[in-house]
C-alpha cells in the first residue's frame, strides 16, 4: 500500500511536472518555429525545464528550501533527472524514427516521452535528490 504522503508528494510532483512540461514544450516549440532540429531544440528545453523543476519542487513538493545545502541538491536532482531524461530521450528518438506523424509534428513526440520516465524520476527526487539523510551532502 502506497501511504498517503507518499501519494501527496506524488500529486504535488505531478502538478510541478506539469508545470515543467509546460516550460519545456514551450521553448522546445519555439526553438522549433525558428528551425532548430528537434534533438538541438530538446537539449535547450529540456535544460531549462530541469532547473525550473528543481526549484519548484525544492519549494513545492518536498519542501526542503532551507533543510539541506541547495548545491548538492540540485547535483543529486540533475542526475537523476539525467538517467531519466536519457530514458525519456531515447523514446523521444524512437517516436521520431517510428512516427512520422511526430516527424511532422514533433511536439507529439515530447509528449509520449514526457511520461516515459515518471516514475524513476518521482523515486530518484523523493528519496535521494531531495532527502535530507542523503551521504551525498
Amino acid at each position: 500500500m502506497i501511504s498517503a504522503e507518499t501519494r501527496s508528494y506524488f500529486g504535488r510532483f505531478l502538478s510541478v511536472g506539469g508545470v515543467g512540461f509546460l516550460v519545456d514544450a514551450s521553448i522546445f516549440q519555439s526553438l522549433i518555429w525558428l528551425e532548430i532540429g528537434p534533438v538541438a531544440a530538446r537539449i535547450v528545453s529540456t535544460s531549462i525545464a530541469i532547473t525550473a523543476t528543481w526549484w519548484l519542487n525544492r519549494r513545492h513538493t518536498f519542501k526542503t528550501s532551507g533543510v539541506s545545502p541547495s548545491g548538492p541538491e540540485y547535483l543529486r536532482y540533475w542526475l537523476v533527472q539525467g538517467i531519466g531524461t536519457a530514458i525519456s530521450f531515447g523514446v523521444f528518438l524512437v517516436v521520431l524514427d517510428v512516427s512520422a506523424l511526430a516527424r511532422e509534428i514533433p511536439i507529439l513526440a515530447l509528449g509520449v516521452s514526457a511520461g516515459a520516465a515518471l516514475i524513476f524520476n518521482f523515486l530518484g527526487a523523493r528519496y535521494w535528490a531531495y532527502s535530507t539523510e542523503s551521504s551525498c551532502q
